[in-house]
């Protein structure tokens, strides 16, 4: 049985963005507040995270500033903020990936108190937006809202300025938006874009493999290790990993075309997270990382902390053909500071994430299910 890590486009949906289907209005992004905020369009959700601090601290009237970011949070993220007029602070995160408020209020007493302050929405699930809100109250801090592992915004986030990154759900070969409070005399989108034919080529030849090789049984996420061995489950493919700011304009296209199908994504992603919890429950060892599945929660992944045998269980599933996956790196401020940052690290070495994409059909489901059951099992025995 072959499992893929990500959706992957169907033909006709390529074709509708080709042929002249409007810009995305991102009304579901926009939240309950549609008309009174506006998007900006970024190729990744890195280069949103900067826009949505640069735009920050112009309001603030400051060419430079301090930036709080919790220490679990990958590299990556962080690329675009690595520059001289930036401070970085990482605060310390709990058991539940929530802020820990008694360190930070604290620290927030000393010498860098923030002018933004950055609550990331881990894996689909909503953080503790209340009490981040007030904290940046009591400090006169800028809320930014890291809202990648959200499909929409829901339960009360999203409401500041935050960043969503609709690639990370749906099969598209970039798009990030940046979404904050619309202001006197700007459009609701911000409509900039480049144009990168050959990247775009590359990108739809791959995925029209990709869907090929399913078809007849073949493994793409197989193909890539062998290809590519320092590549992992569900990464980003080289060809997608460009370096500039702003998106093709057929990303957007491709996602006015996939914007519609929110609800069955919304659906899909929620039964089989629950088929998940169900085949791991009762092992002793293996819990998932969120207890529930709150009713307005879509999840990126299926998230499930290993007491001990991580690194092994991923290896024996990837060898099974499904595509688990570990935390990507975190910062190396955050690493070289094992005390101050534990839990983060604690967190990076025990989380294995599994694929709940809306693409997985019934069958690859029981096999997944199934196969996870056998391995904790022996692994009990």
């Amino acid at each position: 049985m072959t499992i893929h890590a990500a959706p992957t486009p169907s033909l006709n949906s390529l074709v509708r963005a080709i042929v002249g289907v409007r810009q995305p209005r991102c009304v579901p992004w926009l939240g309950s507040k549609g008309p009174e905020r506006s998007v900006r369009f970024y190729s990744r959700g890195r280069w949103a995270i900067y826009g949505g601090v640069r735009r920050s601290l112009e309001r603030r009237g400051k060419t430079d500033g301090v930036v709080w970011l919790p220490d679990y949070l990958c590299s990556e993220a962080v690329t675009q903020l690595r520059r001289p007029e930036l401070s970085l602070y990482y605060y310390p995160i709990q058991g539940d990936l929530s802020p820990d408020w008694d360190a930070i209020n604290s620290q927030s007493a000393g010498s860098c108190p923030p002018d933004i302050f950055v609550l990331v929405h881990y894996f689909g699930f909503h953080n503790c937006i209340g009490e981040a809100k007030a904290f940046c109250a009591r400090h006169n801090a800028d809320l930014l809202e890291d809202c990648a592992h959200l499909l929409i915004p829901a339960s009360g986030c999203g409401e500041t300025t935050a960043v969503f990154c609709p690639h990370k759900f749906l099969p598209l070969p970039e798009g990030s938006l940046l979404t904050f409070a619309r202001e006197p005399n700007v459009s609701n989108t911000d409509q900039i874009f480049e144009s990168d034919k050959t990247s775009i080529l590359s990108w739809m030849a791959a995925r029209l493999a990709q869907r090929l090789m399913l078809s007849i049984g073949m493994s793409w996420d197989g193909f890539r290790q062998r290809s590519s061995p320092t590549s992992r489950p569900g990464g980003t493919d080289k060809q997608t990993a460009r370096p500039r700011m702003v998106p093709d304009k057929y990303a957007l296209k491709l996602l006015g075309v996939l914007e519609a199908d929110l609800g069955r994504v919304f659906r899909q992603r929620r039964k089989h997270y629950s088929l998940l919890a169900q085949a791991i429950a009762g092992v002793d060892y293996v819990e998932p990382l969120f207890a529930t599945l709150p009713d307005s929660a879509c999840p990126y992944v299926f998230p499930m902390l290993v007491q001990n045998g991580r690194d092994g269980l991923d290896a024996r599933l990837r060898d099974c053909g499904v595509p688990s996956s570990d935390w990507p790196n975190l910062p190396a401020e955050v690493t070289k500071h094992p005390r101050a940052h534990k839990i983060a690290i604690w967190m990076q070495q025990h989380i294995l994430v599994l694929p709940v994409h809306q693409d997985l059909s019934g069958k690859q489901m029981d096999y997944l299910t199934l196969t996870l059951k056998r391995l904790l099992g022996e692994r009990a025995g």
